[in-house]
């Protein structure tokens, strides 16, 4: 696995499992054998927990002072390329001494059950990318890929992988993020302001419907009636369109800002 920053390393989080009376578990060089009861989960994590890179075997039997009672001991090996942190239950984090460079991943073995082992790498905050939420020129984030040639099978650029009859090498070099958001903001002004129309036609329909109904005599009623709650109901759908499109215009001003 390749790291990128001097201070970039590896952490894996193992959790340990029991073993019955003679199995063993190998993690990081270290050969780790249950005693004649056994060893529960919590026992072995407590025994590889707390170690640095480049201790052996006996010397952490040693000092943890391990035996029978608590689980079993070390038989053999030194613990190479890692350090591990204190114990939590049957976890325990193992944390990579190497940075900056390809680390081999941690691994288990042995006769025992086999560890779970969850491995990630140190990174950086994603929100320190963005500096600003101005939609000027110098806060805008421009996207690029390192070689354009990609798109393209073997460097053919009459065979491109990605296929669009509006595409071309120069729209596919860069995109701008505040040029997405401009459009974004444009296209709901724009349908806003659609919306707004609509509204003012449908308000012109029925007040003419209502000119119409009080001039006309003899009309059928229930007819009539039915005609108004139509309209009604257009009416409130076309402002409930219109609340909606306000609202989603509010919303991305106030990203904005």
């Amino acid at each position: 696995d390749s790291l990128g920053s001097a201070a970039q390393t590896e952490t894996a989080t193992v959790t340990f499992k029991a073993l019955t009376a003679g199995q063993t578990v190998i993690i990081g060089g270290l050969t780790f054998t249950a005693g004649a009861n056994g060893a529960s989960a919590v026992q072995v994590a407590n025994a590889f927990a707390s170690l640095a890179v480049g201790d052996a075997a006996g010397t952490i039997n040693t000092r943890k002072s391990l035996g029978a009672s608590t689980g079993g001991t070390f038989t053999s090996g030194t613990l190479a390329g890692w350090s591990t942190g204190g114990p939590s239950s049957e976890y325990v984090a193992f944390t990579s001494t190497s940075s900056n460079q390809n680390v081999t991943n941690l691994s288990a073995s042995g006769t025992g059950v086999t560890p779970t082992i969850s491995t990630w790498k140190e990174g950086y905050t994603g929100n320190s990318v963005f500096i600003s939420n101005q939609l000027i020129a110098e806060n805008f984030l421009s996207i690029a890929p390192t070689d354009p040639l990609m798109y393209y099978n073997g460097g053919n650029l009459l065979n491109p992988k990605i296929s669009s009859a509006n595409a071309n090498t120069a729209q596919l070099k860069s995109s701008l993020f505040g040029n997405v958001v401009a459009d974004l903001v444009t296209d709901v002004g724009v349908q806003v302001a659609t919306w707004k129309n609509t509204q003012k036609a449908n308000d012109t329909v029925l007040a003419n419907l209502k000119d119409q109904r009080d001039q006309l005599s003899g009309v059928n009623l229930d007819e009539e009636a039915a005609n108004l709650l139509k309209y009604q109901q257009l009416y409130s759908a076309s402002t409930k369109i219109l609340q909606t499109g306000n609202q989603m215009f509010n919303t991305l001003l106030a990203i904005m800002n």
